[in-house]
């Protein structure tokens, strides 16, 4: 049972909305089959293309004319979710509970005005964004009140005194939100990790790191590949030019640990050769292994004011990968 054939079912023209169970017959759907079936159903429920009515028909959200996006929110609440026509305004009375950076099912208003001033209303939120804030934790009777350094994101969300985590008044804390906002009840979190007070060294640097979900440790399966592969074996040296005997240099900082470019110039009879090298990272980072995917995870190392977080481990981008002075190297060079 594949996902694409049942998504093309519902989102074609003669689908009409009815039931899970009448679309697995409709489908030949073996019996053995109905347990993949229904988490694929749920699947689409999950990611918005499907959309469950109140007597359990299934509909096609693409032919309702709802759109799946972002929600940008503004810092006075309202904001827009953005398709391949453009903005789509959502008033502040049609949020729905979304947040900044939620992905969102939207339902677009009927107007006169064309694709440029369209108006809608956020009927579901798919998935959200925003598990983990930083921002102060404010000490009331009996409770507390965190206000995120996100402007984008509500000024204030209720802390209950349990949850607080150990916070004192005024400081730096990262929060989880337990409850979002709905018919039945208000945004509310609590404390997981206390930064600190906001002008204490390092907390400025920490709140970067947590606001942005920057992954300071490396998965174990990770460095044990980096382990293993950070070595230059006498096969790497087969079908390689040998440019030890030439002068290359590096442009870098005296406190740069990973150099992974340099340049040669040589003059020849009609001018000159600029040659320009890159680490052969490839050499040692395969496809689909546990380097790549961390690395595809982190996508950038992320260079801050005191510190550099990696895309790979520091065998690889401060060893292995880094073109030092005196030692043999694997490059790409042109």
């Amino acid at each position: 049972m594949h996902k694409e054939k049942i998504t093309a079912f519902i989102q074609s023209d003669e689908y009409s909305p009815m039931s899970r169970e009448n679309i697995a017959v409709l489908l030949c759907v073996p019996k053995k089959d109905m347990g993949e079936f229904d988490s694929i159903i749920d699947e689409l429920l999950e990611e918005g293309v499907v959309i469950a009515g109140k007597k359990g028909r299934l509909f096609s959200a693409k032919a309702m004319g709802l759109v799946e996006g972002i929600f940008r929110s503004t810092s006075k609440g309202f904001g827009f979710v953005t398709d391949e026509k453009g903005d789509i305004h959502i008033a502040l009375k049609d949020v729905f509970g979304a947040l900044n950076g939620d992905r969102v099912l939207v339902k677009i208003k009927k107007s006169q005005k064309g694709d440029k001033n369209r108006e809608g209303a956020i009927l579901r939120v798919l998935s959200r964004a925003n598990n983990k804030i930083v921002g102060i934790y404010t000490q009331e009777r009996g409770y507390g009140i965190f206000t995120p350094d996100n402007d984008k994101l509500p000024d204030e969300i209720f802390v209950m005194q349990r949850d607080c985590g150990g916070a004192l008044n005024g400081q730096k804390v990262v929060a989880q939100i337990t409850e979002y906002d709905s018919p039945t009840s208000s945004l509310s979190c609590r404390i997981v990790e206390v930064l600190g007070f906001p002008y204490d060294f390092g907390v400025d640097v920490l709140s970067v790191i947590r606001s942005y979900d920057f992954s300071l440790e490396f998965p174990k399966k990770a460095l044990q590949e980096a382990e293993e592969v950070a070595v230059i074996k006498d096969s790497d040296f087969e079908g390689r030019l040998d440019l030890t005997g030439k002068t290359i240099i590096t442009i870098d900082g005296e406190d740069t640990k990973d150099i992974d470019d340099a340049i040669s110039v040589e003059k020849t009879d009609n001018g000159y050769r600029l040659g320009v090298h890159i680490a052969d990272v490839s050499n040692y980072v395969k496809p689909e292994s546990p380097l790549d995917k961390e690395a595809f995870s982190r996508g950038t190392s992320v260079y801050l004011v005191d510190r550099v977080i990696p895309m790979l481990p520091h065998t690889l981008s401060n060893g292995i990968c880094s073109l030092n002075a005196g030692e043999d190297r694997l490059a790409l060079s042109c």
